[in-house]
């Protein structure tokens, strides 16, 4: 920020009432005065980002103002850090004063609210390094030390289905976090988000043990993932359920489904691609669902089919990135009108090793 005392008692006006637009107006008509045209560019920012606020999100007028201030935000150089308590309570209040990438938070002594904490995973906060500390609506508002990754941001909005907005934050602070203000113990989402590395999907267990469902699941989607796959098919027998995956235009049998967990894995599927089910309802129909892992970001599209001898499930793969591992020589792009046998399959990203 600039060092000048009215620019300095003019800010200050702002943190006492960041709700309150007044201080940011005044601001803009004190920042035209200086002839400078990065202060020009932040006076038409602040100017566009009040006229948004007065209308609702999805209106026309809102879009057409928040557009301006984007076009402005580039020209933009002043910068500002700020407690992150006061940023918490206030998030979109400080982006009506500063583009995003102008801002940063200070962490330290900052108790993030659990319910904003934890819809990160703790597993992808670490590998990430990144907290999230304040949303609204749809909007997840994320600290990192890398505002400019976008890459990482389109992999947290893939994960998350949320609008993400990256906020500088230092390092040593977000660690910080991390390590005191998860809980003990990894909270159900964990589990979305956590895959195993593959060495066939179930483990060596006791006679009569189980696997989990969820992990076995996540396991099956990453498993698809590393193949290149491009569909994946369940289909039950009298005593068991068998996987194949469809990779270079070849059914692949890779597996077997004990019948007794099958159905809490179709219900699994059912319910990660939103397909309605309930206690007198099995599942049936088709929905979609995302699947994040470490080493790919993928669209499935999911249909169950009731069949006497129990549910035909077919999962296509609608869109893939892959990043970090590379991508398989094996794979295969599908375009549409494929060869697949229900059918053709859409364009897919670059597969995977």
């Amino acid at each position: 920020m600039s060092s000048h005392p009215d620019a300095d008692a003019l800010v200050r006006a702002f943190l006492h009432a960041p709700e309150d637009e007044t201080p940011r107006l005044v601001l803009a008509d004190w920042l035209d005065d200086t002839g400078r045209p990065q202060d020009a560019a932040w006076a038409a920012y602040l100017r566009a980002r009040c006229a948004a606020a007065h209308w609702p999100d999805g209106n026309h007028e809102r879009g057409v103002a928040l557009r301006e201030a984007a076009s402005h935000a580039r020209a933009v150089t002043a910068q500002l850090t700020v407690g992150g308590s006061h940023f918490i309570r206030h998030p979109h209040a400080f982006l009506d004063l500063l583009p995003a990438d102008q801002l940063a938070v200070c962490l330290a002594g900052c108790v993030i609210p659990p319910s904003v904490l934890e819809v990160i995973p703790e597993s992808v906060a670490r590998s990430c390094r990144v907290v999230s500390i304040s949303e609204r609506g749809r909007t997840q508002f994320i600290a990192t030390p890398d505002p400019a990754d976008r890459n990482r941001l389109q992999q947290l909005e893939f994960i998350l289905n949320r609008v993400v907005v990256f906020v500088r934050a230092d390092a040593a602070e977000i660690d910080a976090i991390i390590e005191s203000q998860y809980p003990e113990t990894e909270s159900v989402t964990e589990e979305l988000f956590t895959v195993r590395e593959s060495v066939g999907l179930f483990p060596a267990l006791r006679p009569g043990d189980d696997p989990p469902v969820t992990p076995m699941v996540n396991t099956m989607l990453a498993e698809s993932l590393r193949l290149g796959a491009v569909w994946l098919e369940l289909s039950p027998e009298p005593d068991v359920v068998r996987l194949r995956y469809r990779v270079a235009d070849v059914w692949v049998p890779w597996d077997t489904i004990p019948r007794r967990l099958y159905p809490a894995v179709v219900a699994r599927l059912a319910t990660m691609a939103e397909i309605p089910t309930g206690p007198d309802r099995p599942p049936s129909g088709h929905g979609t669902m995302r699947v994040g892992t470490e080493f790919a970001l993928a669209e499935f599209d999911v249909l169950i089919e009731p069949l006497p001898v129990g549910p035909l499930v077919w999962i296509e793969r609608l869109s893939v990135t892959y990043h970090g591992r590379g991508a398989p020589d094996h794979g295969v792009e599908g375009a549409a009108g494929g060869n697949g046998s229900r059918g053709g399959y859409a364009a897919v990203g670059t597969p995977l090793d």
